[in-house]
């Protein structure tokens, strides 16, 4: 017994200094992290975006004042959001010709300047006014959740849409059952204050999500805001063609435009963008798909580079001239 009890306290002890150990490290890890990359904090949308239970989706931080960069150093923006949570200067959009915009993180710009991203050189290049309600993490459901709360702002008015094949060719339920919530999961709870709070974790997960492999995982694991279904290529095109005619039916558009943004080689999903491309052409919508050129995407993070959201903004000019 006096033998067992002393093994069993060997034991004890030996967890405790195990487990003092491990915290030791990620301590000191956790202060090497935070002063290694001291922008740690503007890694990751966090800061400013949150799930609004009011209106079902994401949003915006009212009047937020900040920036985005990567671990990398790829980039590093200031991000100003409006009294709406939006990245607008305050009363844009109020013009009658107003054009208006809708996407998630290609479309809020992730990455670039405000003046870089396609919408303000488009409306620039125009001399009209315009509203951009993209947000990051967001998808087809989250538009159609956003476009009733500003159905008025859209109404009559030529709005652009851009999906992006990566994030949001899903398997979305009938658009009629997209009620008061958005269709996917929510971004755990635990991954945010993560995040928020730990350098550590915030450099780590910039530098996983460079994989392909990771980012699968933990879209299964329900730590991103979308979850990608496992069903087939052609259902996941049909219900997200589905969901855009719901979008076309709620904004009642004086013109809609879509903007395909294609998938990067290493996620595959050629098929699908390929298919997504011929739904729409045979919905009769009006398309843009700039496709991909060397340069497009920051190599270490991703999203699109400024030169990506030229190109793409002067291919909406032109489809907004060609009639």
């Amino acid at each position: 017994m006096a033998l067992h009890r002393a093994r069993w306290k060997g034991w004890f002890a030996n967890g405790l200094l195990l487990l003092a150990s491990i915290v030791l490290f990620a301590a000191v890890a956790e202060g090497a992290a935070r002063i290694a990359f001291p922008d740690w904090r503007w890694y990751w949308s966090q800061g400013f975006l949150y799930f609004d239970h009011a209106t079902g989706t994401y949003a915006g931080r009212k009047n937020y004042r900040g920036r985005l960069t990567n671990v990398f150093g790829e980039y590093n923006v200031a991000i100003h959001l409006d009294g709406e949570g939006f990245r607008n200067p305050e009363g844009a959009g109020k013009a009658t010709d107003s054009l208006v915009f809708f996407g998630d993180s290609f479309g809020f710009g992730l990455g670039v300047a405000y003046e870089d991203i396609y919408s303000s050189i488009a409306a620039r290049s125009l001399g009209r006014d315009f509203v951009n309600y993209s947000l990051p993490g967001t998808d087809l459901s989250d538009y159609l959740l956003v476009a009733r709360a500003h159905q008025d702002r859209a109404r009559g008015r030529v709005v652009v849409v851009a999906v992006t094949i990566e994030n949001d060719m899903l398997s979305y339920p009938p658009p009629a059952a997209i009620g008061t919530h958005r269709s996917m999961s929510v971004r755990n709870f635990a991954f945010k204050i993560a995040l928020g709070d730990s350098a550590l974790l915030s450099v780590i997960g910039s530098v996983l999500r460079r994989s392909p492999a990771v980012v699968a995982l933990v879209h299964r694991l329900g730590f991103t805001p979308s979850v990608p279904s496992d069903v087939g290529g052609l259902e996941k095109v049909e219900s997200s063609v589905a969901m855009l005619a719901a979008f076309q039916d709620q904004i009642k558009a004086r013109r809609l435009i879509i903007v395909i943004v294609p998938p990067r080689p290493e996620f595959g999903l050629q098929e699908e963008y390929r298919l997504f491309a011929q739904k729409l052409q045979e919905q009769k919508f009006e398309v843009v798909d700039p496709g991909i050129q060397p340069g497009d995407f920051f190599p270490k993070d991703g999203h699109w580079t400024p030169e990506a959201h030229k190109r793409v903004g002067q291919l909406i000019l032109r489809k907004l001239k060609s009639r």
